[in-house]
């Protein structure tokens, strides 16, 4: 996984490592103490896949992890609409990091809705004064829509992490307002997890 910044001079995408997680690294290399960075992730729900980085993520010495999903499917065998049946995945997801399932507003909760994820609680929890950086899975949801804008009026460093690829990206007039929205979205974010070429390119 690499890192997509904006450069400010033109404003542009390049490729480059981390700030924060290159200079904790490189203290750490050098026999310093380092800085222990406070890394917040907000994901729509629990995936093995995912969890899997989230342990290793808050095993590194210099990171001190939490992680907030807007929904428990899959961690206590509730019914998946989805799969429309009851999942509880037989793997261990859930240790070696802090997690929590802030409440859920949402008149119909449910993740495939836009107005189906509402957790205000977010606005309050995710402050300056308690994370040195945020990473907000994708810009799909009234919560995400809510959480980015407190996190860039803050100006709490917001990291993106998306699977969307250029393919994706043109289309007729729909597409056209719907890049116009996400261009809006990219200008006030950090940096982007990029996870291929197509995916950077995305950002692009």
């Amino acid at each position: 996984m690499t890192f997509e910044s904006k450069t400010q001079s033109e404003g542009a995408i390049t490729r480059t490592p981390g700030a924060a997680a290159g200079d904790a690294i490189a203290a750490q290399d050098q026999g310093g103490p380092g800085r222990v960075y406070r890394v917040a992730i907000v994901f729509p729900r629990a995936q093995p896949y995912y969890c899997k980085f989230f342990q290793r993520l808050a095993a590194h010495p210099a990171i001190d992890l939490d992680v907030y999903f807007y929904s428990d499917l899959g961690s206590r065998g509730t019914l998946d609409p989805g799969y429309q049946v009851p999942i509880e995945w037989d793997l261990d997801m859930w240790s070696g990091y802090k997690y929590h399932f802030p409440h859920n507003y949402a008149p119909r909760p449910e993740l495939a809705r836009f107005s189906g994820s509402f957790h205000p609680s977010l606005i309050r929890d995710l402050s300056p004064s308690r994370y040195d950086v945020v990473l907000m899975h994708g810009w799909w949801g009234l919560t995400t829509w809510i959480t980015l804008a407190a996190l860039i009026a803050r100006r709490v460093p917001v990291l993106i992490y998306s699977d969307k690829n250029v393919i994706d990206w043109h289309g007729g007039w729909r597409q056209g307002i719907r890049n116009g929205l996400l261009r809006f979205i990219f200008s006030g974010v950090d940096a982007f997890t990029a996870i291929g070429k197509r995916n950077a390119e995305f950002y692009r």
